[in-house]
């Protein structure tokens, strides 16, 4: 599991994605291709849409603190995806 503090950005970020990326992705209506990826910029978008402030630098900041690495984005930073283990 990450090492967030109780309650932190980083963690609520963190759920978040498990939730959109992983879990549910209907529930800000994104997509996700068949291998699972999402493009940020929609992410960003529905994420915001729906209530939920969510930037660029606040993924870089949970995939740079993820301890499990249970995230990952494409080289030019395009995609996201939940990374099956």
């Amino acid at each position: 599991m990450a090492t967030f503090p109780a309650s932190s950005t980083q963690e609520r970020h963190s759920k978040f994605l498990i939730l959109v990326l992983r879990d549910d992705p209907g529930a800000i209506h994104l997509t996700l291709d068949s291998d699972g990826w999402a493009d940020i910029n929609n992410l960003l978008t529905r994420a915001n849409r729906y209530g939920f402030e969510l930037t660029r630098e606040n993924l870089a900041d949970v995939l740079s603190l993820s301890e499990s690495h249970h995230f990952e984005w494409d080289v030019p930073a395009e995609r996201i995806r939940w990374r099956k283990s």
